[in-house]
């Protein structure tokens, strides 16, 4: 047991989140950071113009020059303390042996220094003087590299700091960049420019040699402990997942506990770092939490919330926040779980027994009757009991809405889940016992990657099994009809005809483009003023983005975001080639079948997606008309053949009437058309909301 006395608040402020020698990782938010730096960057060297700034730098760096009289002496103090600052933390890192650290910011004052001299080069044609580049009487040539200098180093050091060091970090940089421009020691482009050169080489750095996670330490873990009067010492080591440390611990009574740690130094466990799992993980938590608390009290609530209607899962014992700012939630150790059976021969023998797996179904059902969708059901999530009996742990992505898209994909994970750990055969043959024919056929449609979390599909990849082997197998074990989800891993006719689309497509673009003239689109933009035409593109953008929050609120599945967007750009190319809504509908409904959504319902979700946007097209034209904003001339050429129309019209209406006097007296008709329309009406229910 780790026992130790706590210390006084202020030994408590460390500068170091990670000791040295921690382990790294390369992140995805460091591409994200990376690729919009440096498109930043492109564009503001674009922008920065040959000479002499624009009118707007002028007029910007004459602004801040006025307002700035009274407080320059301040800004001159803000630049002398974040130089101090960087060489702090140089000093701290030779002091306390960080040498890697100490490595990574040597590396980045070079890529920094190299890449400011080429991209002067490449706008100038010359080589500019480092002495001038790094002067403090400007205007210093773009971008600024005092000022990427010391982002980049506060930047590779920031995931190496405790939370309070690095936000001073931050803070001292963008003071500076405000410094810079007011102090006249750089026009607001370059400045600006300075700024995301560093982000980028501190980007680059982190994807270059990895960087730590703000690992606690067992100590840090008995604190926290402590503050939620728990008498209980952590045993054994941190493991950091998603930057959530997970560690075992004991109380006095001999009980074993599971902790999960948010700590506030956690690289992974910022916000910027939770909204990219939210924007582009499909298993991550549904409902964004922009705090380490309201993380813990959403898992610990639906815990409890599910635990008091009788639910297997592993009660909770505390949570809450720290007195360092950290958040906490302590369980009952779920003990073995379904994860481990490959390395426990106990429970790989056990897991041949039917039994096991029958409580894991029975366990998902209570789940469900108590009004909770656990949302990511993986081996380790499935714990077992010294009885057999199985717990379900890991409520990050658990709802309370009991949406019947939901709970098929719930079941559709514990099958793989299952077959992942105890073989296909087996895990098909429990789901059937317990869910029927039509329940199992039912689930099978949600045997695809897109309804998998990644550990599922890890899973699978260690088994050696299929996703598309196991639905075939579920589908034959239900004597059903293969689901209407075809699979793209084969050339088919409709590969083909795909083919053809997007080279009629691309044709159509050039020969638009031709038409116009590459020389006429060259002239216009060699005498555009290039911040308004960036700023037009980003607008250009955005009904893309608006558009992913409307088809997302029509799915009837939940949906990563950043997917759905991508989908909203490919539309644009479509409609090239085929009619706005035909080319919407069609592409929306493959879009849902792949996200395992069946034939029917995307159908809808698809028509409501491209009728609503027909009708606001409508309405604003409309509200165009009756703001007086613009005109529209309706005119019908004069040789209309007026008669044959309206007996068209006549013709039309008769036939629709007998359709439906057919429909009237026929049942067995009437019924079958009901029985096939009704999937397909299910998704209208989110015109209600």
């Amino acid at each position: 047991l780790v026992d130790v006395a706590r210390p006084s608040r202020w030994s408590t402020l460390r500068l170091f989140s990670a000791p040295a020698g921690a382990p790294r990782a390369r992140r995805p938010t460091d591409v994200l950071q990376l690729v919009l730096t440096v498109v930043a960057l492109g564009a503001l060297a674009a922008a920065a113009g040959e000479d002499d700034p624009s009118v707007v730098e002028r007029s910007l760096t004459q602004l801040l020059i006025a307002a700035a009289d009274i407080v320059r002496p301040v800004f001159e103090v803000a630049i002398d303390v974040g130089r101090v600052w960087v060489l702090v933390l140089v000093v701290m890192a030779v002091v306390r042996r960080h040498w890697g650290l100490l490595r990574d910011m040597t590396g980045a004052v070079a890529l920094t220094v190299t890449a400011a001299l080429v991209i002067a080069r490449v706008r100038t044609g010359e080589w500019p003087d480092l002495g001038v580049a790094l002067g403090s009487d400007g205007p210093v040539p773009f971008p600024a590299l005092g000022l990427a200098l010391q982002l980049a180093l506060v930047s590779v050091a920031g995931p190496h700091l405790s939370r309070p060091f690095r936000y001073l970090g931050r803070w001292l940089c963008a003071v500076s960049l405000v410094a810079f421009v007011s102090l006249a020691i750089a026009t607001p482009v370059a400045a600006v420019g300075g700024f995301a050169l560093g982000l980028a080489v501190a980007a680059s750095v982190h994807l270059l040699v990895g960087s730590p996670g703000g690992r606690v330490s067992p100590a840090e873990v008995a604190f926290g402990l402590a503050d939620l009067r728990l008498d209980a010492r952590p045993v054994g080591p941190v493991e950091l997942r998603d930057g959530v440390g997970l560690i075992a611990a004991q109380d006095r009574s001999g009980r074993s506990l599971q902790v999960k740690f948010y700590g506030r130094d956690a690289w992974d466990g910022q916000l910027i770092a939770t909204v990219w799992r939210f924007v582009f993980y499909r298993d991550h938590n549904p409902t964004l939490a922009l705090t380490r608390q309201q993380q813990v009290e959403h898992e610990a609530l639906l815990m409890l919330l599910a635990e008091r209607r009788d639910a297997p899962v592993t009660p909770v014992v505390a949570s809450g926040p720290s007195s360092s700012g950290d958040a906490l939630l302590v369980v009952r150790h779920p003990g073995t779980t379904f994860a481990d059976a490959g390395s426990r021969a106990a429970l790989d023998a056990a897991l041949l027994d039917a039994a096991l797996l029958d409580s894991a179904w029975a366990g998902l059902a209570r789940l469900h009757e108590a009004g909770v969708v656990h949302g990511r059901i993986v081996p380790s999530a499935l714990a077992v009991t010294d009885d057999g009996q199985v717990l379900y742990t890991g409520f990050s992505s658990a709802q309370t809405a009991l949406d019947p898209e939901l709970v098929l994909v719930d079941r559709a994970q514990l099958i793989v889940a299952s077959a992942a750990t105890a073989g296909a055969d087996r895990a098909v043959d429990a789901a059937l016992r317990h869910l029927g024919p039509d329940g199992l056929g039912a689930a099978s449609a949600y045997l695809q990657p897109a309804a998998l979390a990644g550990e599922l599909r890890r899973a699978l990849d260690r088994r050696d099994l299929d996703i598309d082997a196991l639905r075939t197998l579920a589908v034959t074990a239900a004597g059903i009809e293969q689901p209407d989800l075809p699979r793209l891993r084969r050339v088919t006719w409709g590969t083909v005809a795909m083919g053809v689309l997007l080279f009629v497509a691309g044709y159509a673009l050039v020969t638009s483009l031709v038409e116009i003239g590459f020389d006429t689109i060259a002239d216009a933009l060699s005498q555009a003023a290039w911040p308004i035409v960036i700023v037009a593109f980003a607008l250009g953008q955005l009904p893309r983005f608006a558009n992913a929050v409307a088809l997302t609120g029509a799915s009837p599945t939940p949906l990563p975001y950043a997917r759905v967007v991508a989908l909203q750009f490919a539309l644009c190319f479509t409609n090239l080639a085929v009619p706005s809504t035909a080319g919407r509908v069609a592409v929306n409904i493959r879009f849902f079948q792949r996200a395992g959504v069946k034939a029917k319902p995307a159908t809808a979700i698809g028509l409501i997606d491209g009728v609503s946007g027909f009708i606001c097209q409508i309405a604003l034209i409309g509200s165009i008309l009756l703001f007086g904003l613009g005109t529209l001339e309706f005119g019908l050429p004069d040789d209309l053949d007026l008669d044959g129309m309206k007996r068209l019209v006549i013709v039309l209406g008769l036939v629709l009437l007998i359709v439906v006097a057919v429909f009237a007296i026929v049942p067995k008709l009437r019924n079958r058309v009901i029985e096939w329309v009704r999937p397909a009406l299910a998704p209208l229910d989110v015109l209600r909301h």
